[in-house]
């Protein structure tokens, strides 16, 4: 589980029996705020100012990716894998599309048909059939991102591709 403090392994009957943080050596960054874990294993985590984080919990090896390599804003709430392993990272900056190979990054803005460049820590949510939420101030940007490969040679998101649910005050 992710914590304030770093990455824990609970064990139902016995509690805590590993930790993985700064303290430990095994993190960069304290704070998680979200875990993925790809088929390969490897741990993908969402971090408030460290950026993203790739951890190979066996290895005990990690990379940390921030502004410095591309990403629009180091606060990180989530992290999704789509069927075409590219990570999506909602952040205080735009929605940012990761590519786990080449490590590349393309940030969505309103520009390109988000509601709002600032997503909320904790409004995320991937469904079964592959289709990812991200709640922000606006509203909630839904979209299925096959839908974004089909017929689009670089992958890239294109203004009135995303899908805008209008939430009303109440």
């Amino acid at each position: 589980m992710g914590t304030n403090t770093g990455v824990y392994l609970l064990d139902p009957q016995n509690g805590i029996v590993a930790e993985y943080s700064q303290r430990t050596g095994d993190l960069p960054q304290g704070e998680i705020f979200h875990i993925h874990i790809d088929q390969q294993g490897i741990f993908w985590l969402a971090s408030p100012g460290g950026g993203l984080l790739r951890w190979d919990r066996k290895k005990r090896s990690y990379r940390q990716f921030t502004q410095k390599d591309g990403l629009s804003n180091d606060i990180i709430y989530a992290v999704y894998e789509d069927a075409f392993e590219h990570l999506w990272l909602p952040s205080n900056n735009g929605l940012m599309q990761f590519d786990k190979r080449s490590h590349q990054v393309n940030t969505y803005l309103p520009r390109d048909g988000i509601p709002h460049e600032e997503f909320n820590f904790s409004s995320h949510y991937q469904a079964v059939d592959g289709r990812l939420f991200f709640g922000g101030l606006k509203g909630v940007t839904a979209f299925y991102p096959k839908t974004l490969y089909q017929g689009n040679v670089n992958g890239s998101l294109q203004l009135g591709v995303s899908q805008y649910l209008e939430l009303d005050g109440a």
